[in-house]
Parts: structure tokens; C-alpha cells; sequence
């Protein structure tokens, strides 16, 4: 055969289908449906169409589209990997996709219901460390306050001994570990109240574990800064935003745990990466339309500024779009660009 009588196959990586011959793929990008119009203009700008000459394929994507389906055809993804049984259950059917999500869904807001416990444990732990440290402030952060967590999930709470919000007090290292260790003597004389105690000072962030018994909470206390708190304020922000985002990060959590991938890969990190796959679709604000909606000026703690939310969320809801699928086809989407 000539080049021109060759049977060529056509690929649409931003949609993950593949299309059998020119007239449908011509069809795809002039009549749809297609996802290109949610794509960020940034990640337009990188699309293109690419021909692979020795398969005989057309495949229209960015720059790295082209890398991966050559590093396939020459074999480097051909060994198959097995995954966990866990993760095979998790994934197994649509069914039991949605199941998991709503399952998982309700949980963490089950979690967010016990919000009276979580202000009685800041509360006691503030009147405790009070008597030292007067007027400290207990903000609690984390999995458990941004709707990712459970009732059985940790409480991360920053302990603010004065002047520490925005990082400029007691951040190196001697202070930390003295804060810890100061702080664990105190609670430690409230035995009634506060329990199993342990000092974790040598962690990249020292802290201290304990057990509140009063509301039966587990308690994580760092003693940094409060960018924590604004993070998990902005993680938040996006799961009322956008709500599919948290199922999406939940069973992502979930899929992580399976992997035993959690040591080496926070909750946090997750929901981060989980929320940059839907900015970059438009179906999530990024930080720099984030920051021109509400323009006023934010805190800046240990030299990153954060953000100060003043428009209401019904109106910032308008400058994203509806997700419009289920959790099934946002996981299929989301693994096969991580692929």
C-alpha cells in the first residue's frame, strides 16, 4: 500500500475515545460531543494533532501524547500489573463506584455534624494551655474539618501560644520542640480529661498526640503557623464549590489506602491534585481567577498569601461549570491522564 492507501486510526486523548476513520474524526471536533471546550486555555494552547508513522495512528493531544503512546508500542507498559484485591473490589463495577462514593459521602458529613464535639475539645485544650500560655487560640484543621474525614479520623488542631498565626514567632526548630514538650507537661496534669500522650518532636512539623476523653477525640496539636487552617478553609471552599469533588477525593483517599500509598502521599497532596485535574477542565476555579474575584487583601503566612473569601459562593458558582457526569466517568477520566 501507498501512504495515501493506508488505514489509519484516530485517537482523541483529551476524550479517551478512539475513532475509526476521517469523516467521524472530523465530525468529533466540528459537530461533537467533545470535551475540548472545558479544557483550560493553557492546556489549549499546547493541543495539537500528532501521527504516529509506524502504527498508523492520528492522535490529537498535548505534547506529552505522543511520548506515551510510543513508550506503549515500544513495550515499556506491556508488563501488566496486578492490582490489590481491594482496589479490584473498589473499582469492579459502576455500581459499586457510586455505592462506595455515597457511602464514603456520608461519612464525612456525618463527621462535619459533630462539629459541637470538635469546639468543646479546641475549647478545653485553650483553657488548659490558657493557664501558661494566656489568651492561646486551638484552631483545628485537617481531613475531619474539610469534609474529607470521618468521625473516626484525627482532629489536627494549631495551637497558638501568641503571635504565631502568620508565622513570625517560634518557628525554628529549639522553639518548636520546647513548645511541644511544654505543652504535653501541661496537658499531662489534666489526667481526667487528657490522655496517652506522645511527643513527636523530631517530625518535619513536631507535635503532639493525645486523647481528649470528654468528646472521645483522637487530637493531633502543632504548634507552626496557621496556613494549615487556610488550607483547609480553600479545601472546603472547593468541595462546596464544585460538590463532585468530594466523592472524587474520597474515593481517591480510599483507592490511596488500598495502595498502601499513604505514608508516602498525604490526603492533603491527593485532594490537591484531584482539584488541579478539575481547574484545569473548568470545573474549578484556579487560584489566579480565585484571587481576581476576590481581590481584597489576604493574609500572608510564612510567605505564602492566602486567600480571603468575599464573594459569595452562588456567585462564583457561575464562573465554573456543572460537572455533568457521574463519579464512575470522572475516576476513568482522571487515571487515564495519570496514566
Amino acid at each position: 500500500l501507498t501512504l495515501n492507501q493506508k488505514k489509519y486510526n484516530y485517537y482523541c486523548e483529551i476524550c479517551n475515545i478512539k475513532i475509526p476513520d476521517e469523516v467521524a474524526w472530523n465530525s468529533h471536533f466540528n459537530d461533537g460531543p467533545n470535551k475540548h471546550a472545558n479544557m483550560a486555555e493553557s492546556r489549549k494552547n499546547k493541543t495539537t494533532e500528532y501521527e504516529c508513522t509506524k502504527c498508523c495512528t492520528v492522535i490529537y493531544g498535548d505534547d506529552l501524547s505522543l511520548t506515551r503512546h510510543l513508550s506503549v508500542k515500544r513495550g515499556k507498559r506491556s508488563k501488566e500489573l496486578k492490582l490489590p484485591e481491594p482496589v479490584n473490589k473498589l473499582f469492579r463495577s459502576k455500581e459499586v463506584i457510586e455505592s462506595t462514593a455515597n457511602k464514603l459521602t456520608f461519612e464525612a458529613n456525618d463527621a462535619l455534624r459533630y462539629n459541637q464535639l470538635t469546639k468543646e475539645c479546641c475549647t478545653r485544650l485553650e483553657v488548659a494551655l490558657g493557664v501558661v500560655f494566656e489568651g492561646c487560640r486551638a484552631y483545628p484543621f485537617g481531613s475531619r474539618i474539610s469534609g474529607l474525614g470521618d468521625q473516626y479520623s484525627d482532629l489536627d488542631v494549631f495551637i497558638d501560644t501568641g503571635g504565631m498565626y502568620l508565622g513570625y514567632k517560634n518557628q525554628d526548630a529549639l522553639a518548636q520542640v520546647q513548645l511541644v514538650r511544654k505543652a504535653a507537661g501541661i496537658l499531662s496534669k489534666h489526667k481526667e480529661e487528657f490522655q496517652d500522650f506522645l511527643q513527636i518532636p523530631t517530625a518535619r512539623t513536631p507535635i503532639v498526640k493525645l486523647y481528649h476523653k470528654m468528646t472521645d477525640i483522637e487530637c493531633d496539636l502543632s504548634f507552626r503557623h496557621g496556613l494549615s487552617v487556610e488550607n483547609t478553609k480553600f479545601l472546603r471552599f472547593c468541595l462546596d464549590l464544585q460538590p463532585i469533588t468530594q466523592p472524587f477525593v474520597l474515593l481517591l483517599k480510599k483507592w490511596s489506602q488500598h495502595n498502601n500509598f499513604t505514608e508516602h502521599i498525604s490526603t492533603y497532596a491527593l485532594a490537591l491534585t484531584a482539584i488541579f485535574y478539575l481547574q484545569v477542565n473548568n470545573y474549578l476555579l484556579s487560584v489566579k481567577k480565585l484571587r481576581e474575584l476576590n481581590p481584597e487583601p489576604s493574609l500572608v503566612i510564612d510567605g505564602w498569601e492566602t486567600i480571603k473569601y468575599t464573594m459569595p459562593l452562588e456567585k462564583m458558582k457561575t464562573f465554573v461549570d456543572p460537572y455533568p457526569h457521574s463519579i464512575t466517568n470522572l475516576l476513568k477520566d482522571f487515571f487515564w491522564v495519570l496514566r
